[in-house]
């Protein structure tokens, strides 16, 4: 409420053609307005004459700090967000948690830190976290996470004080709608805000999306020597592997550490410290340290598995034998576990051997995963909302009857049959 109330008072925008409003001291510098480590889109330089942009953001929670250069494209009078076609986000959501201003410590808390981090959190579950900083860092975290999310609605932000001893403590808090925060430029490209928080301060964030077309393009890695985004067939010939040795290798390291880890798979690592892990993939797959002491953060190697079978050129069930497994889905029969398996399982092995070899991989190691689910809290429908994308969605996919490439409930229905008849070792494909 102080916040709308804020936003009414203060005029902080403008168009063309009319007088500048007194530029706020709470937005960021220019130096950080600058950065676009998303990609920011480039708008118009001369956009329709449209209500006051300030006018439309009075029924925001938070300001968006738009390029200066170009004006802000107000959505229309009268906008109601609870009445758009679109009421959620499933794609990958981009979030860079910047700095923070006005951040207080607890009196209680300042003789024995100095520090925070942040939270975030999607529709209430854990999503990522931020290292520590403090005041004299002036709260600059400037961390990035390329968060997943299905039917997203909004995120929260919650800043802790930390202590390797005492109980950590909250003390700020924001949320934001996600649709409220891209509905400017109908859920396109990504922008920055300065979110007011309880009770005091504000975080500076960026926040982008791609939807479901964008992320499963599936386009093929132009290097020849790459190991993302290459065709199975051509990485596996090139590495004289059944399987790829980066994904072997990461999905080994991952049950070495212990798959009982909590928010495996859902938490997020920094997509800064994800980005030197990859590049050492790339240039030495074989010989890339994964040790604890050199990638602490278990969520980095979970992500660049994902990142491995979402930018697969071809899905690794591709779309002719995800329509075979919707259908053998429709005739399978509740008590007879073995003849459901022996039916998938012939379908399975219609799969070319560099798709069958890396399938075999990846679901005896989710069903590994699975096993731990009362101690990581990966249950069935959890995992299969995760990975079914990563596994059977593409966007430039042939038309097959009853197939939806991107429809997530659909793909989650198949892998969750897979996960049901699954062999407990692989050894009875034999």
């Amino acid at each position: 409420m102080l916040l709308l109330m804020w936003l009414r008072d203060f005029k902080w925008s403008h168009t063309y053609g009319e007088p500048r409003g007194q530029r706020s001291t709470s937005l960021p510098g220019r130096s950080i307005m600058a950065q676009s480590l998303v990609g920011s889109p480039v708008l118009p330089r001369h956009a329709a004459a449209q209500d006051r942009p300030s006018a439309v953001l009075d029924r925001y929670h938070v300001s968006p700090l738009m390029n200066r250069r170009a004006p802000l494209r107000a959505a229309g009078p009268g906008i109601n967000v609870d009445r758009l076609n679109v009421n959620s986000l499933t794609g990958i959501l981009f979030v860079q948690v910047l700095e923070g201003r006005g951040l207080k410590i607890p009196e209680k808390q300042k003789a024995v830190t100095e520090e925070m981090y942040c939270v975030l959190e999607v529709d209430e579950q854990h999503r990522a976290r931020t290292g520590v900083s403090t005041a004299e860092q002036r709260f600059r975290w400037r961390e990035t996470f390329h968060i997943d999310v299905f039917n997203a609605t909004v995120t929260h932000f919650f800043v802790y004080s930390w202590h390797p001893q005492y109980r950590h403590k909250l003390c700020h808090k924001g949320s934001l709608k996600l649709l409220e925060a891209f509905i400017v430029d109908q859920l396109n490209g990504d922008r920055m805000f300065a979110l007011n928080l309880e009770p005091r301060g504000q975080l500076i964030v960026r926040i982008g999306f791609h939807d479901m077309r964008a992320v499963f393009r599936r386009t093929v890695n132009p290097r020849m020597d790459g190991v993302f985004g290459v065709p199975l067939g051509r990485l596996l010939s090139r590495e004289r592997r059944e399987t790829p040795i980066a994904l072997t290798r990461l999905i080994q390291e991952i049950e070495r550490r212990g798959v009982d880890c909590n928010g495996l798979y859902v938490l997020c690592g920094s997509v800064e410290k994800k980005r030197v892990l990859r590049d050492e993939l790339e240039a030495n797959p074989l010989g890339c340290e994964l040790s604890t002491d050199s990638v602490p953060d278990t969520n980095v190697l979970a992500c660049l598995i994902k990142d491995f079978l979402r930018e697969l050129p071809e899905p690794l069930i591709p779309p002719q034998i995800h329509a075979m497994l919707i259908d053998a889905g429709t005739v399978t029969l509740p008590n007879d576990i073995h003849g459901n398996r022996q039916l998938v399982l012939r379908i399975i092995d219609c799969l070319a051997p560099p798709s069958k070899n890396t399938l075999l991989l990846v679901m005896d190691h989710l069903t590994t995963v699975l096993a731990s689910s009362p101690h990581n809290g990966l249950t069935p429908s959890r995992l299969t909302t995760v990975f079914a994308p990563l596994l059977l969605c593409c966007a430039e996919s042939p038309p097959v009857k009853e197939l939806r490439p991107l429809d997530v409930p659909q793909a989650a229905a198949t892998l969750s049959l897979l996960l049901q008849i699954w062999p407990s070792r692989v050894s009875e494909f034999s």
